[in-house]
């Protein structure tokens, strides 16, 4: 089709960030009068994703702000930076002298979603008090635990199906004889590092690295120092003897109780009444306790400790992980089947040579996780998959992180979530829109698809002798198309669908036929196909040929009306 007044320019696409890609075109855009259009193809380069985000950030919403910034740092879109609302104003920027029918077909990278996706959850005493039962009595679990009562654990409501990685306390031994009202917990590096970040600004000539000597505390060690000569080596006031030692330590253990549950979240704060009993280590000093317990006097978001005056024979616990299946039928958590999700425990990293139980960024989990499986997977089959969790100190906190791996050619690999797509977006109406449709044209193995489908569905109207051909859709892979020719097709037709019909009813019947074809092979080339994408309806334009003694090149659309399902939308069009 010729179109007058079109001018067809040839695009050398270099990166944005070096020059603007219209930018040798632009002394030939000087008097035109007619819209310039044409067909673009670019891929997206690390300056470009700057580039976008920094066009978000410039709107100044919230929305806007965290999208803009997921872009710029990340180089990916993702549900919640969508290309469609964010690449507009770059293309506005980038091809100021395309118009109208202009089109630009981007490749870009996708952020698919963290997988899998979990709750994460560590039980607070609110928790507990929810689950009621001894589980209300002594802030942890003992034995069986009961499914009912985990469940109880999970605020916000569950629906069936959810999946919770749960953190809570298991007591070593039974309940017998140990104080009631008792929230047990052991200090971890970032409790260590509260007493050492305060007193490097309160107190900075008792800091020594990542140590200092006005509580004791060593947030590398994850201790508290306890020789007397090492602390009688810094300024203080007093004698350093066990007993002022021993003083010290408990007021750095208030220090971190009232920061630690100094929390706006009313479900993670402290509350009142109830007696925390912190487990620590000492260095080097058998006689100093390893435990104190604090009687919470005021709750809330700025809480109240004291050394608690009564003798507190707490219940001695520890902290479980487990990935649990919410069933709606019982109101359970259900534990994941070890072939579901593996949780990397603290004999693993031990095997691993690490002094804690967890991976940080100098001893990544990419680098141990696909031996580690290997070994607990030995009869792992091809395409198996796992869900592998692991804690990961991120020089902050501790987080729990989750990875996805699956078993091919002998060995475990990572899922990336960050996928390469390509998507069209269009000029139209003085602005640049994302345009969903998907542009497909018909290859070889395309029609193959159908072929292969004809030979195990419709064998009577497979082409055995040749084996490239089938006539029932017409789909050929000798030429790549679809076969209309009325001799041929009527000459290989063994249910007499053509028998007795005029010429015109028969081509009628054949390109019936190829639509047919056309729409099973996307219900097979694209079974996972979703009807809306970015809010808009999906589209499918598929251009095929048509061989009736020589080629005609037709092109007809799709509408995606449910997952993997289609119909017709546009009637086919000779081009």
């Amino acid at each position: 089709m010729i179109m007058n007044k079109i001018y067809t320019i040839l695009f050398v696409l270099v990166a944005f960030c070096s020059c603007n890609p219209m930018e040798d075109i632009y002394d030939n855009l000087d008097g035109q009068k007619q819209p310039v259009s044409s067909k673009v193809e670019y891929t997206l380069t690390d300056a470009d994703y700057k580039t976008v985000g920094e066009l978000a950030l410039k709107r100044k919403t919230k929305i806007d702000s965290v999208a803009g910034t997921k872009i710029k740092d990340k180089k990916y879109f993702a549900d919640d930076a969508k290309i469609a609302e964010y690449l507009p104003d770059f293309l506005a920027g980038a091809y100021p002298g395309l118009q109208k029918n202009s089109s630009v077909i981007v490749t870009y990278n996708y952020f698919e979603g963290a997988y899998p996706s979990f709750k994460k959850v560590v039980a607070t005493v609110a928790d507990y008090q929810n689950a009621g039962g001894n589980a209300a009595k002594y802030y942890s679990f003992t034995g069986k635990v009961d499914a009912k009562a985990l469940a109880k654990l999970v605020s916000g409501g569950l629906e069936d199906g959810d999946q919770v990685l749960l953190t809570y306390k298991m007591a070593d031994a039974g309940f017998a004889g140990k104080t009631e009202n008792v929230f047990d917990f052991t200090m971890d590096k970032y409790d260590y590092k509260t007493l050492v970040d305060w007193v490097a600004k309160n107190q900075p000539k008792f800091v020594k690295g990542d140590a200092e000597y006005w509580f004791g505390a060593s947030s590398a060690n994850r201790n508290f120092e306890g020789r007397v000569k090492s602390w009688s080596d810094y300024p203080h006031s007093v004698t350093v003897t066990e007993a002022y030692i021993t003083s010290q330590i408990q007021a750095g253990i208030k220090l971190v109780l009232e920061t630690k549950f100094a929390q706006k979240d009313a479900s993670k704060q402290a509350v009142a009444g109830v007696i925390y009993n912190v487990r620590y280590a000492v260095y080097s000093n058998s006689n100093i306790p390893t435990s104190a317990a604090f009687l919470c006097k005021t709750g809330g978001s700025k809480p109240v400790f004291e050394l608690a005056q009564t003798v507190v024979d707490a219940a001695v616990t520890k902290d479980v992980t487990i990935l649990y299946n919410y069933v709606e039928k019982y109101a359970e958590l259900q534990a994941a089947k070890n072939t579901e999700a593996y949780i990397v425990n603290a004999d693993d990293f031990k095997s691993f040579g690490f002094k804690f139980p967890e991976f940080t960024s100098t001893t990544p989990a990419d680098n141990y996780l696909p031996q580690l499986l290997a070994q607990k997977y030995v009869y792992a089959q091809p395409k198996d998959e796992l869900i592998v969790i692991y804690q990961y100190d991120g020089g902050k906190s501790f987080s729990w992180y989750s990875d996805r791996y699956q078993f091919n050619n002998g060995t475990w690999t990572k899922y990336n979530p960050v996928i390469v797509k390509s998507d069209q977006f269009i000029y139209n109406s003085g602005k640049w829109v994302f345009d969903p449709t998907v542009q497909h044209t018909m290859v070889k193995a395309d029609y193959d698809i159908l072929v292969q489908w004809v030979k195990d569905n419709k064998n009577a109207y497979y082409d055995a002798n040749y084996k490239n051909a089938e006539y029932w859709f017409g789909a050929s892979t000798f030429k790549d198309n679809f076969d209309v020719r009325l001799t041929t097709r009527k000459a290989n037709d063994p249910e007499n669908i053509l028998k007795g019909k005029s010429d015109a009813e028969v081509v009628k019947i054949l390109n019936d036929q190829i639509q047919q074809g056309i729409q099973l092979f996307l219900e097979i080339a694209y079974k996972d196909a979703e009807p809306i994408k970015d809010g808009m309806e999906m589209h499918y334009k598929i251009t095929y040929l048509v061989y009736d003694g020589s080629n005609h090149t037709y092109a007809v659309t799709y509408k995606c009306v449910s997952v993997g399902k289609f119909e017709l939308s546009e009637e086919p069009v000779e081009l």
